[in-house]
């Protein structure tokens, strides 16, 4: 029996098509996958980073307008596990300051303090606009505190007096100390005099800080940067700030007393440095 050459051409012809599909199919596959790969990786490239970029900015934007409520700090720190020596009063009074010299006006503020503890976290926040330095003479502590908080400006200072040889430094000419080049040039809206130590005879006392205080607001006003400097003291309830607050702040015509606020760990007196004739109130 001879085969059928008609259907075998026929049966050929149809294998060849359904592999043709079959492959054409597959290259359309692929197409297909290859295409929505690449829409999918474009897709990620081009929106993901935009938006990060977005809510960058905005964050950026938001920080610089908004500035948690100086409140709202002090309840917080006073009502931690390591509230600060400054009660809570205390701490409202020098958070005033510092917001009328700086948001208050809408503008930022410099503030100066003369120690470093626990709540310079707290006092870098409520002048959040404006810059904040810290001066201390441990540098243990310098480490410890920076290592809690690393935006906060710090400068070592070294004293050379002691509250036992405070007499010599009364009588004897008031020798000074060196601060950083970048302190003495800025100007200082509200300072703060709460350190060095000062509750042993060893300790350097307070004379050349505050009596640093005093330099600096001084030359802030000559030089017309700003015209008035708010200075307090804390731990008036002692002989040698009291001596200070006589002796340093009240011999300046310049000096006007605020007053003082007594608190449980420390009374907080105030002075207002400026040009402006005012009837001298002595500390008490």
């Amino acid at each position: 029996m001879e085969p059928n050459t008609a259907n075998g051409a026929f049966s050929s012809c149809s294998t060849v098509v359904k592999v043709l599909v079959v492959v054409l199919g597959a290259l359309l596959t692929v197409v297909v996958l290859a295409l929505s790969h690449q829409h999918y990786t474009e897709l990620r490239l081009d929106r993901v980073p935009l938006r990060r970029v977005s809510e960058f900015k905005g964050t950026q934007q938001q920080s610089a307008k908004q500035c948690t409520h100086y409140e709202e700090l002090i309840q917080a720190v006073v009502a931690g596990q390591n509230p600060p020596q400054l009660s809570r009063q205390q701490l409202h009074w020098i958070a005033t300051q510092i917001w009328s010299a700086g948001q208050g006006k809408g503008v930022p503020a410099n503030f100066l303090v003369f120690g470093l503890g626990l709540d310079s976290i707290t006092w870098r926040q409520i002048n959040c606009l404006g810059r904040t330095v810290f001066l201390e003479n441990w540098q243990s502590w310098i480490d410890k505190i920076t290592g809690i908080d690393p935006l906060l400006e710090v400068y070592k200072v070294d004293y050379n007096t002691t509250v036992g040889t405070a007499d010599a430094w009364f009588n004897g000419g008031r020798w000074p100390v060196a601060l950083p080049a970048n302190v003495t040039s800025s100007s200082w809206d509200v300072i703060l005099v709460d350190a060095p130590q000062g509750y042993a005879g060893d300790m350097p006392g307070r004379m050349q800080s505050a009596q640093l205080a005093l330099n600096l607001a001084q030359r802030c006003l000559e030089q017309g940067k700003l015209q008035r400097v708010v200075i307090f003291l804390h731990d008036m309830n002692r002989p040698l700030e009291q001596r200070i607050g006589r002796e340093v702040f009240g011999a300046d015509p310049n000096l006007y007393y605020l007053g003082l606020m007594r608190g449980p760990l420390g009374n907080l007196a105030a002075w207002e440095y400026s040009k402006d004739v005012r009837e001298a109130i002595a500390p008490e």
